[in-house]
């Protein structure tokens, strides 16, 4: 019986350690405010079946915690599984997902991977209302590779800029303390092609996010 049970365990062990994600990614590529944003987990057992029975979403700040669940029964075979888990709709900024693959019978931590990405603006809806005279960004649009912003903090504050194109790339990011009153920052950055990009303003832990345009 020992001997048995020992071969069991041995046997389970090989199991888990090749058992593995091959790779996760999010659909759409480049998501906006308006997307359903799911993740694509690509997953490989050495028993099988191996079907996805469960899964949960939880989301803190910008991490964002998924768990697939799998129920793999006791043939040993090599069994594929791709599983798309909803997130949902999510505000402008960065996320990063941390995917954790498990088994439910016993429960298992198979394997863990990480991606990180951006969440853009929808450039259908409006990005700021144009009320709030706080924050003031010109010329827009713009024809060089610079344009200034001019704010006022009622305090002193960190606050942060980052620039990102149409698909997501980040083009320009920067993090400052500033006391409070009226502020003038110039924003430069290498060349970049004619088109839309947005501007994100974190103040006080306050994100206002911009639609700019950059024409020949």
């Amino acid at each position: 019986m020992k001997t048995i049970l020992f071969i069991q365990l041995f046997i389970c062990g090989i199991a888990s350690a090749q058992t593995q994600l091959v790779n996760i990614n999010i659909i759409p590529q480049n998501p906006t405010t308006v997307d359903m944003v799911k993740v694509i987990g690509n997953a490989m057992f050495t028993w099988g079946d191996c079907p996805l029975t469960n899964s949960s979403v939880n989301i803190i700040d910008t991490t964002i915690i998924v768990y697939a669940f799998h129920t793999v029964d006791s043939l040993t075979v090599i069994c594929y599984s791709t599983d798309t888990i909803t997130i949902g709709m999510l505000n402008a900024g960065t996320y990063k997902i941390i995917y954790n693959l498990a088994g439910t019978s016993p429960p298992t931590n198979y394997d863990i991977d990480s991606i990180i990405f951006t969440v853009l603006p929808s450039s259908g809806v409006q990005l700021i209302d144009q009320s709030y005279q706080k924050i003031r960004i010109y010329p827009n649009p713009f024809s060089e590779n610079q344009f200034t912003i001019e704010y006022e903090l009622n305090e002193n504050s960190g606050i942060s800029f980052t620039l990102f194109d149409i698909i997501g790339k980040l083009i320009y990011i920067a993090n400052e303390q500033q006391t409070a009153g009226k502020h003038v920052k110039i924003i430069t950055f290498g060349n970049t092609t004619a088109g839309i990009y947005f501007l994100r303003a974190d103040i006080k832990g306050v994100a206002h996010s911009f639609k700019l345009v950059k024409i020949n």
